[in-house]
């Protein structure tokens, strides 16, 4: 009775790697085990999660762009009803792991602070995997500065917006208070020039 469930590979001492992933993807390696009740119970809770949160990220997270203002001199980004802005003079640019980043400047809610944010432009095709070459990283920065020290008659000819993606639903309205945080930035970072110089 009990030998009917014993798989025949317990016999044998040795199996190919060709044999065992034959049995195992046959059903046959577990017998009369629930291993195919968790496999199916994990499926069913895990892929429809990873799927939402997949589509969730796709459609749904609003873009942050970083906006170059020419008059006033000074690139900013907002998000969730928060600016973040450094001056175009004052900007400093580095690496955060294999990615550029542009150091901005926001208001600590708590402490009333000026804090530190690592803006990461999208320069490249491979930005969503956290990389960019060296070489897309210079265009971008060369990009910015003949912008904002010639003009747009620098970069191009003609006035260009990007084209919308076809199926995003995620907003990103600019802040009620927008002029308010923009001088309330620029008036600490005044203060802090001042303390250090």
């Amino acid at each position: 009775m009990m030998l009917n469930h014993i798989n025949h590979f317990s016999i044998k001492e040795r199996i190919s790697w060709w044999e065992y992933i034959k049995a195992y993807n046959s059903g046959k390696f577990f017998t009369d085990s629930q291993y195919g009740k968790y496999l199916v119970i994990g499926w069913l809770i895990f892929f429809p999660g990873f799927l939402w949160l997949l589509g969730y990220l796709s459609f749904f997270t609003p873009p942050v762009y970083l906006i170059a203002d020419r008059q006033r001199g000074i690139l900013y980004s907002y998000g969730m009803g928060k600016v973040r802005l450094t001056r175009y003079e004052d900007a400093q640019f580095g690496y955060a792991g294999k990615m550029l980043a542009i150091k901005l400047y926001g208001i600590d809610e708590k402490t009333g602070q000026l804090k530190t944010i690592l803006y990461k432009p999208n320069v490249s095709h491979y930005s969503s995997f956290l990389t960019s070459t060296d070489s897309e990283n210079h265009r971008f920065i060369t990009f910015l500065n003949a912008y904002m020290q010639e003009g747009r008659d620098a970069v191009s000819s003609v006035d260009y917006q990007a084209r919308k993606p076809f199926l995003f639903f995620g907003k990103n309205p600019l802040p009620t208070d927008f002029e308010q945080q923009v001088e309330q930035i620029l008036a600490k970072l005044d203060q802090e020039k001042k303390r250090n110089a």
